[in-house]
């Protein structure tokens, strides 16, 4: 009999522990529960290097006002901590971020799982250089990144450039390139880093004879960019 009595006396404590979690009175006696919030999209699909945000949540805090609250630090990721608007810069990272938004009163907590889907994307323009013997000479360049991991370019005369396509795959920071043009049918390939600003992208590194950066291939340098107003 005194076993059954210490097992329901656990059992009692964990309940009463379990609803002091999801809610509690305030001292007039009114019931107080953890918030209520519903995102209408809860996977978001920003346009690389731009400013945007989310809708803001419909949010019921249930007797008790709280506040928003990210479950971790992303570069230029915020939350307005009153209404649970999501919003970001362009220096949001690329990439896929997979994070929680934390609505919290005096009940307790209620978490969103959120992902934010950041491709890199954009027509950055700028030149590559070409080392002949002591000299060195630039010409125009340009990159059109496309989210699906494809890329278009542009190269040597801006009015009438040379054409073709390619692929690239990102590591990190780094980007790498395989292209080839479209009358010639050379190959080439760039090696080189992405850096984000709030007003400038720049993707800058090697270019290379051949497929696949192979470094005795190495031939100069190229930067191109893409500027804000």
């Amino acid at each position: 009999m005194k076993t059954f009595k210490n097992k329901f006396k656990i059992l009692l404590l964990l309940l009463l522990v379990g609803f002091a979690f999801t809610c509690c009175s305030s001292d007039d006696g009114i019931t107080i529960l953890r918030p209520t919030v519903s995102y209408s999209e809860t996977t978001l699909e920003p346009v690389f290097f731009t400013e945007g945000s989310a809708p803001v949540p419909s949010v019921d805090w249930n007797g008790n006002t709280g506040s928003f609250s990210l479950s971790m630090n992303i570069d230029g990721l915020s939350i307005d901590r009153s209404t649970g608007a999501i919003s970001w810069t362009t220096t949001l990272p690329p990439g896929t971020h997979d994070f929680d938004v934390i609505a919290t009163n005096n009940a307790g907590q209620t978490t969103v799982r959120i992902q934010l889907n950041n491709p890199v994307e954009g027509f950055l323009t700028g030149t590559y250089d070409y080392s002949s013997g002591p000299s060195t000479s630039s010409s125009y360049f340009a990159l059109d990144f496309h989210e699906n991991g494809t890329l278009d370019f542009l190269s040597n005369n801006q009015d009438n450039p040379d054409e073709g396509s390619g692929t690239w795959v990102r590591t990190g920071d780094e980007i790498k390139v395989d292209y080839t043009y479209d009358i010639a049918g050379d190959h080439y390939s760039l090696s080189g880093t992405l850096v984000q600003g709030l007003s400038r992208l720049e993707y800058s590194g090697t270019w290379y004879y051949g497929h696949g950066t192979v470094p005795e291939s190495e031939v100069a340098r190229f930067k191109v960019a893409k500027e804000l107003p």
